[in-house]
């Protein structure tokens, strides 16, 4: 019935888009942050300088970020489900951006390296590194493909039957702050819409975001080696180490 609904109805919404609003963003700067590092080590093995696609990367990330917290902001000011169409494409353009990144890595800069440092090969001396950034990439894709066969169907679907000018809680009219309101509970649909069944495909696809990102950033932790000095080694350290190794040892 396109109704949001929850399992227990007591948690206000500013509460709840609060939160969600800075997991996104959290994991918007952990996305960033693991983009420019790869980035980074793999243009300095090759001797190359990054910094076009650093930018325009940053920016773009800045861009989500701002445009999915108006959005958020919105959501909840307004009672319009307009605003969730707002979100939807910040996570269409996140994934557009992130996805090319991740294309670019396995197929372009990773072949290149491998080919000049046959220990970034599966099985050798830094195949490590190989391996975290082939699985982050690969989630990336993989994440893309899911909010492309997912939230473009469904959303398309949605705005054909109007919910474009739907609010978000029913009854409460729209421009209306909705913060210190909460959903709707399952057990309501008996009464409500007794011929209607809970559709969790929009809640799975926001766990497999969450996770799916979480799961990647996390294997993905050659930022964290630690030198036998201590600390972390850096990306520009990882592509000065690798240069010079293309055409020898790596120390």
């Amino acid at each position: 019935d396109g109704i949001c609904r929850s399992v227990w109805g007591t948690q206000q919404l500013w509460i709840r888009a609060f939160s969600w609003w800075l997991r996104d963003m959290t994991m918007l700067v952990a996305l960033a942050r693991f983009l420019n590092f790869t980035l980074q080590w793999m243009h300095g093995a090759l001797g190359q300088e990054p910094k076009g696609q650093i930018y325009w990367l940053n920016l773009a990330v800045g861009l989500v970020m701002a445009e999915m917290s108006l959005c958020t902001a919105g959501l909840v000011a307004s009672n319009s489900c307009a605003w969730i169409f707002g979100l939807i494409v910040g996570v269409m353009g996140l994934n557009a951006i992130a996805a090319s990144i991740a294309w670019q890595v396995l197929f372009g800069l990773l072949p290149k390296l491998q080919a000049q440092l046959p220990g970034l090969r599966i099985g050798g001396q830094l195949s490590f590194l190989a391996t975290e950034v082939i699985f982050a990439s690969w989630a990336i894709l993989g994440l893309a493909v899911l909010v492309l066969g997912v939230f473009l169907p469904l959303s398309y679907a949605r705005l054909r039957d109007g919910a474009f000018a739907w609010s978000l809680i029913p009854g409460i009219p729209l421009g209306t702050w909705i913060g210190n309101t909460s959903f709707p509970t399952l057990s309501t649909m008996a009464i409500d819409a007794a011929d209607v069944l809970p559709n969790p495909v929009l809640e799975a696809v926001e766990l497999c975001i969450g996770w799916t990102l979480c799961i990647g950033l996390i294997l993905s932790d050659s930022c964290n080696l630690a030198p036998p000095s201590g600390g972390v080694v850096s990306a520009a350290a990882i592509g000065r180490a690798l240069k010079p190794a293309r055409h020898g040892s790596v120390q």
